[in-house]
């Protein structure tokens, strides 16, 4: 078993990457001394998360696959390994590790955040977003959904919909709209709009999620 002294030095280093001070811990979990392949998963775990706040993907990566080398049944790291390649990009590759995740973890919301930001499919997103929502105690990824999904929409329907009429702007007409709205069907996403006094769209948060909205 891990020594106290080692444990101590365990929730020092978490305590020190949740305040975002990536090189202390690491000077500490140098001294961590582990004695069985779960708590060097648990060390491996924190070096992965360390290695993500100094931007280093690569040994990030490295130091999860090597947590669930050790002990496959730790889930964490895999929710990592998930994320990482979300923000590398892969998405499919994203999507595996996180339904994976989520057989054995059901209840965390930041897997199902970044489930709704890999699916492409309005209503398997719509889904995820509601199964958030409803896990999401204080908001905050539901939030951070509907900010990154009208942010993503933005920068890519004017591809998506170039031979289907023109597109609003959403510092304009979508702006001036959502104001009027209410905060659980605030958060919807332009699919057409030929018509520029016309909004179509598909309410990913709320009470609204999964129904298309029309707003004139």
């Amino acid at each position: 078993m891990t020594h106290a002294g080692d444990e101590y030095l365990l929730l020092a280093a978490r305590a020190e990457i949740a305040a975002g001070r990536h090189s202390e811990a690491l000077d500490l979990l140098e001294e961590v001394a582990t004695s069985s392949p779960d708590e060097e998963a648990q060390k491996l775990l924190l070096s992965g998360l360390i290695f993500e706040g100094f931007n280093d993907a690569g040994r990030a990566s490295e130091a999860y696959s090597r947590a669930r080398e050790l002990v496959p049944a730790f889930a964490a790291p895999i929710l990592r390994e998930g994320v990482l390649l979300y923000h590398r990009g892969d998405t499919e590759g994203a999507r595996r590790f996180l339904h994976r995740y989520l057989q054995a973890e059901k209840g965390n919301p930041e897997a199902l955040y970044y489930l709704a930001l890999c699916e492409a499919d309005p209503a398997r997103r719509a889904t995820f977003a509601r199964r958030l929502a409803v896990l999401d105690g204080t908001g905050t990824w539901s939030r951070d959904l509907s900010r990154s999904l009208s942010t993503d929409v933005v920068q890519t329907a004017p591809e998506r919909l170039r031979t289907r009429g023109r597109i609003l702007a959403r510092n304009t007409a979508l702006s001036s709209r959502r104001a009027a709205l209410s905060p659980s069907a605030a958060s919807i996403v332009v699919s057409n709009a030929k018509d520029p006094g016309r909004l179509v769209g598909t309410c990913f948060v709320g009470p609204c999620a999964g129904l298309l909205i029309e707003i004139r």
